[in-house]
């Protein structure tokens, strides 16, 4: 007669076995996904290749020029297109401000090289924090 070591080693030895199975083929199956996962993300890869291709041919600025002069009618800009701020109208009342007359523009000031640049304070209730407090 058999023992019951030996049943105790004979179920374990199936239960051993039959975990094996299933492992054997969630194993291929997994390998199967992978699979199917590296296959799109070459096609992905190659998607985005080509992407850039066509990118780097739409964005030629020779190309670009040339259907800007076929489709718009864009001109240079003129010295007399540009104004101060001062000059725009008030928001709602454009009707009633006259537009102020165009401005010469002024000679650019030289910088005091001697005098440090002015610091202005910041707003009152605003935490400043200093280089030293960073970390």
């Amino acid at each position: 007669m058999i023992g019951r070591g030996t049943w105790v080693w004979l179920a374990f030895a199936l239960g051993i076995g039959f975990g094996l199975f299933q492992l054997k083929y969630q194993v291929q199956g997994l390998e199967q996904k992978l699979g199917r996962l590296n296959h799109q993300i070459l096609e992905s890869q190659e998607a985005i290749h080509v992407l850039k291709a066509e990118w780097s041919y739409l964005n030629q600025p020779d190309r670009i020029q040339a259907l800007a002069q076929k489709y718009l009618s864009l001109q240079p800009l003129s010295g007399g297109q540009f104004r101060a701020v001062d000059d725009l109208p008030m928001r709602g009342g454009a009707d009633l401000v006259a537009p102020a007359p165009p401005r010469q523009a002024a000679p650019p000031a030289k910088p005091d090289l001697q005098a440090p640049p002015k610091r202005s304070a910041p707003p009152a209730g605003t935490r400043v924090t200093l280089a030293r407090d960073v970390q």
